[in-house]
């Protein structure tokens, strides 16, 4: 496990739910450290485990703006195709009015 931070650590202590405790130094104080190491240990396993679903989150995510990135980029390279399709038949079209512009002119 890497290591923590002190303000996490700090963090920690506040949110365990004994706290503390400032038992004078005795055969009760062994047994208070230890419940209060306890709560720290099972503090940070939630924290590991909400990290990870996090991570985990995050990295789906990421794997779908990539997805929308790809469809992104053809409908780019599709409206490009649709731009010159259009500019041809535009061309074409003006091509054909100006022939028949012609042929009744005459």
């Amino acid at each position: 496990m890497p290591l923590l931070s002190p303000s996490l650590v700090l963090f920690l202590l506040m949110v365990t739910p004994k706290g503390i405790n400032t038992a004078p130094i005795g055969i009760n104080s062994n047994s208070n450290l230890q419940s209060d190491i306890n709560s720290l240990k099972e503090s940070v396993q939630k924290i590991n485990g909400w990290v990870t679903q996090l991570h985990t989150e995050m990295k789906t995510i990421r794997g779908r703006f990539e997805g929308i990135n790809e469809l992104l980029s053809r409908m780019k390279a599709g409206q490009g195709e649709l731009n010159s399709t259009i500019s041809a038949l535009h061309g074409s079209l003006e091509g054909m009015e100006q022939r028949e512009y012609i042929e009744r002119c005459k």
